[in-house]
């Protein structure tokens, strides 16, 4: 009996620990992919506020001429 209930735990610990690592790995790609949207995001707006500053001093340019 002993062994049995022994195996049986076992087995129980070793469900345990495969749903407690997916449900984990899962949390973690969640994580990454938010991150990876708000990386892009402030990227392109980062981007745009470059371009909008030098087409900016472009115009100016070409209004004093």
């Amino acid at each position: 009996m002993g062994k049995k209930e022994r195996s049986e735990r076992e087995v129980k610990r070793e469900n345990y620990a495969t749903k407690h690592s997916a449900e984990k790995r899962k949390q973690t790609l969640i994580a990454i992919g938010v991150l990876s949207i708000i990386i892009v995001i402030v990227g392109y707006a980062g981007w745009m506020f470059i371009n909008m500053t030098d087409s900016a001093q472009e115009d100016q340019k070409m209004q004093e001429s």
